[in-house]
């Protein structure tokens, strides 16, 4: 609808009738705005546009470190399908053991204190591999400071950890 001022809001119209004793009509419409939720709707679309168009992992999880995203490329990176379920899925699931104890000791405490922690860590594959990484870990809190969610970038390194090894390799 065009308000009088001329701005544009999105609503949404529900419509009903009741029939009176005397056999009249009475038509009823109540009109929600919606302006809001289109908008939060098409910012998520449009940041899930560039969290797909990225070579990187990215997620988000639970203040209990339940996982709640992985973009595609993330997906793919691990061996996940990109319908399957990672609701029952833990962040501490796609690392190998050691990179768990740094995330879980190091990475995760540090970021609820000071918003941000970054390391390297490695990716676990579904077929077994290790994949390094460089990885950045938010911690995202409410007015009051309190953890909301926890979201994680992680960058291929192997490139990077090849060379560094062939330069060793060289000496």
């Amino acid at each position: 609808i065009v308000r009088k001022d001329g701005s544009i809001r999105c609503v949404h119209n529900q419509y009903s009738a009741r029939r009176g004793q005397d056999a009249s009509v009475s038509r009823y419409v109540l009109t929600t705005d919606i302006t809001e939720r289109r908008q939060a709707e098409e910012e998520h679309r449009r940041l899930i546009a560039i969290f797909d168009a990225t070579k990187d992992f990215i997620s988000t999880s639970t203040p209990e470190a339940t996982l709640t995203y992985i973009n595609l490329p993330g997906r793919r990176m691990v061996g996940w399908g990109e319908d399957e379920d990672i609701h029952t899925q833990l962040i501490s699931d796609l690392h190998p053991q050691w990179a768990r104890e740094i995330i879980i000791n190091a990475g995760v405490p540090a970021a609820i204190r000071d918003r941000i922690w970054s390391g390297e860590t490695a990716l676990l594959c579904r077929d077994g591999r290790e994949i390094p990484v460089s990885q950045v870990i938010m911690a995202h809190k409410d007015r009051n400071g309190a953890l909301q969610f926890l979201s994680t970038i992680m960058h291929d390194i192997s490139a990077r950890k090849q060379a560094e090894q062939n330069l060793r390799n060289a000496n």
